[in-house]
């Protein structure tokens, strides 16, 4: 039962750090003060490099979610843990304590979800997935290929690399991670390792029920993981590793 605790483990840890987060929104908007000087530039305003700093510290803490410019007026949105928070911050900007600028905090509620890409990347931006692709190495490639194409319900599409032999797993480009089997020298099966966890639809019942069919041996049956958490279940292929299924149901 080893691979059962060292999964859940995991997974409880992930839905933790999750629920802790309970992250608020809010808009910070400004504009001009009672002591804007019209007949400067803005890095010349009054305490502007001191406004400058202190968002610069909001970045660099995670706290800023995106910040634009539109018309006359600055809008930052601001991740938060609640109101109280969002009026510290506003109480300690140097530009609006002497009134440089005029700044006005409201909750912000997103709607449509997308996304806006600054031309430079924030050294604080937090990676969108863990993993970019994962390889299964295999002894026998067209004994692993039909093993996997008859598990997944798809042909697997060959193809080669070099001197390596490649199957690819299917998955969508835009929103998924990609992954592979692949025969190269060097690259040996193992069920002692990392563990790769395929995603099985909506139930793995299925998936788990083609592996002893076609040469496979399940080793963890269907598992839930917890509440509103799905399940796993673990089996060793025919070339020697271990592999995980993962589905909601």
């Amino acid at each position: 039962m080893k691979p059962t605790i060292i999964f859940i483990a995991t997974l409880l840890q992930t839905f933790m750090s999750l629920a802790q987060q309970d992250t608020k929104y809010f808009a910070l908007i400004y504009t001009t003060g009672a002591n804007w000087d019209p007949s400067l530039p803005p890095s010349g305003q009054a305490y502007f490099k001191e406004h400058s700093k202190h968002l610069k510290d909001l970045r660099e803490a995670g706290k800023i979610a995106i910040g634009a410019r539109y018309s006359d007026k600055g809008l930052i949105v601001l991740k938060l843990s609640g109101e109280v928070e969002a009026e510290q911050i506003l109480a300690q900007d140097p530009s609006v304590i002497h009134q440089t600028f005029k700044a006005e905090i409201h909750p912000f509620n997103a709607f449509y979800e997308g996304e806006i890409k600054h031309r430079k990347t924030s050294k604080t931006m937090t990676h969108k997935t863990a993993v970019q692709n994962f390889q299964i190495p295999v002894i026998d490639f067209e004994r692993a290929h039909q093993f996997y194409s008859k598990l997944m319900g798809y042909d697997m599409q060959k193809m080669e690399y070099g001197d390596a032999q490649l199957a690819m797993f299917q998955f969508d480009p835009s929103s998924g991670i990609g992954g592979n089997l692949i025969k190269s020298e060097g690259l040996t099966p193992s069920s002692t390792g990392t563990m790769v966890y395929l995603y099985a639809d909506d139930d793995l019942q299925p998936y788990l029920d083609r592996v002893n069919q076609y040469g496979g041996k399940v080793v963890n049956p269907k598992t839930l993981i917890g509440p509103d958490m799905g399940y796993f279940a673990i089996f060793d292929d025919p070339e020697g590793n271990r592999v995980g299924l993962y589905s909601k149901k």
